[in-house]
């Protein structure tokens, strides 16, 4: 029978285990997370190669092919790992959305702290991955290959609706639902942190690229962190969606905007010497993407004033909240390095580990 007052996030101490038991459940617990997490890989990749196929043997089109991978990922293959993954436990779906335990205003200063270092992250990583990618340039003559998310297929108007579909809301909801949802909790007894480091890192090797994969782990972790004090899922997907949403919405109006044209028509009309023909040009462009320019403006201005309040928040917190960050550790029996070594002496975690950090590579080679 339902337990509807039962809430996985308010974990259960493990202090009555040994340091033996504990590291074999941690183990068992490591092999059941990665499971899901390679039907996840696996299926995403599968689905990715038949829609490529398709598309090469011009069968369908490349926005389809990419509708297809997409749809797919979501619809299909996370409702099954979560089917798997609640299988005999006392943790379902429905017990992750509880009434959430943190202030829309203390959801709101995490979110912008949260959105302030995942820029800077990223900005990083970003960095690095460039740097690198020149050194092999400079040595084979070939750069890694980057990911690039605005497509040649971006023009496509049905294309661009299942994009920020897939990036704005399903890629919030669904993943939240398998990371820290299914994966999370049944990790959650073993250590707060712990928990969060690793299903945060898991989440970013998910990604399969080496320019997601460092950032993505960073939010990963931190999402853990604010589905943990706010006891649900539903502020994790919400603080997702403030990171993902703005970017899928600059991604959906500048697709379609002619970005060169635009430039050479305010080439036209600087200084003084221009016609009123030109400026008129130049004002219809405007008018006719209008709402293109707004969404973009409103967009940006959003995120420098979110990066603003994030950066003063995280000072604040780091100067005198410093206790907002402990969480507690309900498996004191090991230590956190004896916990990590438990977890990844999984054979499943390395096998998941090692086929996506493979792909990873061949991805940056190609």
């Amino acid at each position: 029978m339902e337990n509807n007052n039962y809430n996985p996030y308010e974990i259960t101490t493990a202090n009555n285990l040994t340091a033996e038991e504990a590291k074999f459940q941690i183990k068992q617990c490591s092999g059941r997370n990665s499971v899901l997490l390679l039907i996840f890989f696996g299926f995403t990749f599968l689905i990715s190669i038949i829609a490529g196929l398709l598309y090469g043997a011009d069968i369908i089109s490349y926005s389809v092919a990419n509708i297809i991978s997409m749809m797919g990922i979501y619809v299909i293959i996370v409702p099954v790992c979560l089917i798997i993954g609640n299988k005999n436990q006392k943790h379902t779906t429905k017990t992750y959305f509880q009434k959430s335990k943190m202030k829309a205003s203390e959801w709101f200063k995490w979110s912008c702290i949260l959105f302030t270092c995942n820029i800077a992250v990223n900005f990083v990583f970003s960095s690095i991955f460039e740097f690198i990618s020149k050194l092999v340039q400079n040595q084979t003559g070939e750069s890694l290959n980057a990911l690039d998310i605005t497509d040649v297929a971006s023009n496509s108007a049905v294309f661009l609706f299942f994009n920020f579909l897939a990036m704005g809301i399903c890629a919030p909801v669904f993943e939240e639902l398998l990371l820290r949802g299914t994966s999370l909790t049944h990790t959650l007894p073993y250590g707060q942190w712990f928990s969060f480091i690793v299903i945060g890192v898991s989440f970013g090797v998910l990604h399969g690229n080496f320019q997601q994969m460092f950032y993505a782990s960073f939010l990963g972790v931190f999402l853990c962190f604010i589905a943990f004090k706010a006891k649900s899922i539903i502020p994790a997907i919400g603080t997702h969606m403030f990171i993902n949403l703005p970017s899928a919405i600059l991604i959906t109006a500048s697709s379609t905007l002619d970005i060169k044209k635009f430039e050479e028509l305010s080439k036209k009309v600087e200084g003084e010497n221009y016609t009123a023909e030109q400026m008129k040009e130049l004002t219809d462009f405007v008018i006719d993407n209008g709402w293109k320019f707004a969404a973009i403006f409103i967009v940006v201005v959003f995120m420098i004033v979110a990066f603003i309040i994030g950066l003063f928040q995280l000072v604040k917190k780091l100067r005198y909240y410093r206790d907002d960050f402990e969480c507690g550790n309900t498996c004191p029996v090991l230590t956190n390095k004896q916990k990590f070594a438990a977890y990844l002496s999984s054979p499943v975690t390395i096998m998941f580990f090692v086929l996506v950090i493979a792909y990873a590579v061949w991805y940056a080679m190609q």
